[in-house]
């Protein structure tokens, strides 16, 4: 039996027009995107190579990208610490509020020690943690306010609107003030309130 030799030309074709099909091309938007941007800094690093531009210039875009990195990096562990999910937020002295009844007794105890901004963080765990036992949410440390929303709009839940009212406030308050004083943190905790009691 004699072999044939089949050209690397024809191989290379025939692989070509096999992974060309569709269903073998199951890119997303996110794909295209990530790798265009990948191409460019390639491209962008080659033309910045050592003595291809002015070191001050080469040693600047090092250190804005490494800001840039350490930005990202830190608004991830910002989010993960005051932002509650799993651990809900980490209050003055590091110790964790989770999302059960005793955020509850955390939120009465800070406010009445005056700290209302730690009070609010503890307060929106106790509705999160109230609300997910109820089923109406899936708690996660990633998840933002909007993505809450958006549970408990899939869900059609009658807490929807207070929900969305009380996200608005604390968020105006936490993000926006960046501070909590009384009278905003018993408006907080008269609309968690009304969410728990009466679903709505």
């Amino acid at each position: 039996m004699r072999l044939v030799q089949i050209p690397d030309e024809a191989i290379r074709d025939t692989a070509a027009a096999v992974f060309a099909q569709p269903v073998y091309n199951r890119t997303t938007l996110l794909d295209r995107l990530l790798g265009w941007l990948a191409e460019v800094f390639e491209a962008l690093l080659v033309r910045l190579g050592p003595g291809r531009t002015p070191s001050w210039l080469f040693w600047a875009l090092i250190l804005l990208t490494g800001a840039l990195v350490l930005a990202v990096v830190g608004r991830a562990l910002y989010g993960a610490r005051f932002w509650p999910g799993g651990v809900a937020s980490m209050l003055p002295g590091g110790s964790p509020v989770r999302m059960s009844e005793d955020a509850w007794r955390v939120a009465r105890e800070l406010a009445a020690r005056g700290d209302f901004t730690a009070a609010a963080h503890a307060l929106y765990a106790a509705l999160l943690g109230r609300i997910a036992r109820q089923g109406e949410v899936e708690l996660h440390e990633s998840k933002t306010v909007g993505d809450y929303i958006r549970d408990l709009r899939a869900r059609s839940s009658a807490r929807l609107p207070g929900f969305r009212e009380f996200a608005r406030t604390y968020e105006t308050v936490i993000y926006g003030l960046g501070t909590c004083d009384r009278d905003r943190y018993e408006r907080l905790h008269g609309m968690a309130q009304r969410v728990v009691q009466t679903g709505g």
